[in-house]
């Protein structure tokens, strides 16, 4: 498990009369989430495409296109943690800015916390896919600065690809607890 995961899971708030729930939107194959539920937490993920690969008790797995599913998501419902990991870059800035970060502050508990891995450079060589928009720590934290205290901020710019081939990456991992 990567630091980012650790610090996110460290940070979500655990309950003892419950399991603590996660969403993991844009969750693609399903690594983090399957992560997420070996540690004991209840796992909600979101993903447009379906290349989950995974399958655990702890995790429930939906197919749709992620804003429009929070839209539609009842006001009452709350995570304990949300997690957003390589999603950011593939929306577009004012999308992310307007639509999905205020829906997902909707959405996270009083004490919860929001934990964003995203890229503030094109990765090294370059995704068949690209990126749309990029993050800096600094961005992250005026959007979300209100009502918030920052628990980890970083800009590595190596993270190994989940094949192990040899990729520069330019990431900020970021996680965010209510307060």
């Amino acid at each position: 498990m990567d630091q980012f995961l650790q610090k996110f899971i460290e940070a979500v708030p655990r309950v003892d009369s419950r399991k603590a729930n996660v969403l993991d939107l844009g969750c693609g194959k399903g690594a983090a989430t399957l992560e997420l539920a070996r540690q004991g937490f209840s796992v909600l993920a979101v993903d447009q495409q379906n290349r989950m690969l995974v399958d655990h008790d702890n995790i429930t797995f939906i197919q749709e296109e992620i804003i429009s599913w929070l839209r539609r998501l009842s006001p009452n419902a709350m995570f304990d943690g949300i997690l957003m990991r390589n999603l950011l870059q593939f929306m577009d800035e004012k999308t992310v800015r307007d639509e999905l970060l205020p829906l997902v502050a909707e959405h996270v508990a009083s004490d919860g916390v929001v934990g964003i891995q995203t890229f503030y450079l094109p990765a090294v060589p370059t995704f068949p896919r690209p990126h749309v928009s990029y993050w800096k720590v600094e961005e992250l934290q005026r959007i979300l600065a209100d009502g918030t205290t920052i628990l980890s901020a970083e800009e590595p710019d190596y993270h190994p690809d989940v094949r192990g081939e040899d990729r520069q990456f330019f990431i900020t991992n970021f996680v965010v607890k209510n307060s």
